[in-house]
C-alpha cells in the first residue's frame, strides 16, 4: 500500500506539471494572436515597400530582385503560423541528434506504452498507469529539446571566432564561399558542419541566397540570422565585406558574453527554485523513512496534495518567466 501511495504522489505531480505546462503554452498561444495579427499587417506593408523600391531600383530586364525575394519569402513564412508537427520538426533539426520526427515520435509512444504496462503491473490501476505513461512519453521529447539547446549555445560560441576566419580568408581575395569552407575544414562541431552544409549546397549549385537564407533558418539563431542578412545586402549594395564581418563578430561575442552575465546574475534564482520545490519532496521522504505512518497519512488529504502541487508548479512557471528570456 505504501509503494502504491508513493506512485500515486509521484504520477499526480508529474501529471499536473504537464498539465499546467500544456495549459500555460495554450495560453500565451492565445495572448499572442492579436500581436502576431499586427505584426503580419506590418509585415504587408514593409512587403508592399520592398517591392515598390525593387521595382525602381532594379536594373536588370527580368526585374527580380535576389534581396527583395528572400524578405518576401521571410513574410510569407512569419506569417505562417508553425504547427506541433513543424515544431517538432524543427526540434530534431536543431539538436544536431541522428533522428527524424516519425521515429521521436515512435520512441515517445514506445515508452508510454512499456512505462504504463509496468505500472499497471505493480499497481493494477488502469488510471494510475496511463498517467505515468504519459508523461514518461514525454521524456524523449525533453532529451531533445535538452540535445538542442546545448547545440545551438555551443554553436553560438563559436560564431565569433568563425566570423572572424571568413574576414582574414576574404582579405586574403577569396571568396564567401571559399570562407564558409575554411570554417567547416578548421572549426569543430557544430559550427563546421552547418557552414559545411551550406558550402555544399552552393557547391552542388543551390543559389547563394537560397543556400545562406537555409542557413538562418536551419540554425534558427538570431546571430546567423544577422550574419545572412549582411551577406545578402552586401551581395546587392556592394561594400567592405570584411570590415561588415569583424563588426559582427564584435556585437556576436559581445551579445554572447551579455548572454552569459545574464545567466550568472539569474543563477540565484534558479537556484531558489530548486531549492523550494525540491525541499517539500526532501522532507516527505526524509519523514517516509523516520515516521512512515506520519508521513502516509498526508497521502489521505488529497486536495491539499493537488493544491499544493499546482501551487508549486504555477511558481516554478512564474519563476521561469523571470529568469528566462531572450533578447
Amino acid at each position: 500500500m505504501g509503494s502504491v501511495g508513493i506512485l500515486v504522489v509521484v504520477a499526480s505531480f508529474l501529471a499536473a506539471f504537464f498539465a499546467i505546462f500544456t495549459i500555460n503554452l495554450i495560453l500565451v498561444d492565445l495572448f499572442q494572436r492579436e500581436r502576431e495579427e499586427t505584426l503580419r499587417r506590418l509585415n504587408e506593408e514593409l512587403l508592399v515597400q520592398q517591392r515598390q523600391k525593387a521595382r525602381e531600383q532594379t536594373l536588370t530586364t527580368s526585374g527580380k530582385d535576389p534581396m527583395s525575394e528572400v524578405i518576401a519569402a521571410a513574410g510569407r513564412e512569419s506569417q505562417v503560423r508553425k504547427g506541433i508537427l513543424e515544431r517538432i520538426n524543427e526540434l530534431t533539426m536543431q539538436s544536431g541528434l541522428r533522428i527524424t520526427t516519425p521515429k521521436l515520435l515512435l520512441i515517445c509512444g514506445a515508452t508510454g506504452v512499456l512505462v504504463s504496462l509496468i505500472a499497471f503491473g505493480l499497481s493494477s490501476n488502469l488510471l494510475m498507469a496511463g498517467g505515468i505513461g504519459g508523461t514518461f512519453a514525454a521524456v524523449p521529447l525533453l532529451y531533445v529539446t535538452y540535445a538542442r539547446r546545448k547545440r545551438l549555445e555551443m554553436l553560438r560560441s563559436q560564431l565569433p571566432d568563425a566570423f572572424e576566419l571568413m574576414s582574414r580568408i576574404l582579405r586574403a581575395g577569396q571568396s564567401v564561399t571559399q570562407a564558409m569552407q575554411a570554417v567547416s575544414e578548421e572549426f569543430r562541431p557544430p559550427v563546421n558542419v552547418e557552414f559545411g552544409y551550406c558550402y555544399e549546397q552552393q557547391n552542388l549549385g543551390l543559389a547563394p541566397e537560397v543556400a545562406l537564407n537555409d542557413l538562418a533558418q536551419r540554425t534558427g539563431l538570431m546571430e546567423v540570422k544577422i550574419f545572412v542578412l549582411a551577406v545578402l545586402v552586401h551581395r546587392q549594395a556592394g561594400g567592405n565585406l570584411t570590415e561588415l564581418l569583424d563588426n559582427i563578430a564584435h556585437v556576436v561575442r559581445q551579445r554572447f558574453k551579455m548572454r552569459r552575465e545574464i545567466k550568472s546574475l539569474t543563477g540565484e534564482g534558479r537556484m531558489q527554485a530548486i531549492v523550494l520545490l525540491a525541499l517539500p519532496i526532501v522532507v516527505w521522504f526524509g519523514l517516509f523513512f523516520v515516521t512512515r505512518d506520519y508521513a502516509l497519512a498526508l497521502l489521505d488529504h488529497k486536495s491539499l496534495l493537488i493544491a499544493t502541487i499546482a501551487s508549486m508548479l504555477v511558481g516554478t512557471l512564474w519563476i521561469r518567466s523571470i529568469v528566462n528570456f531572450d533578447f
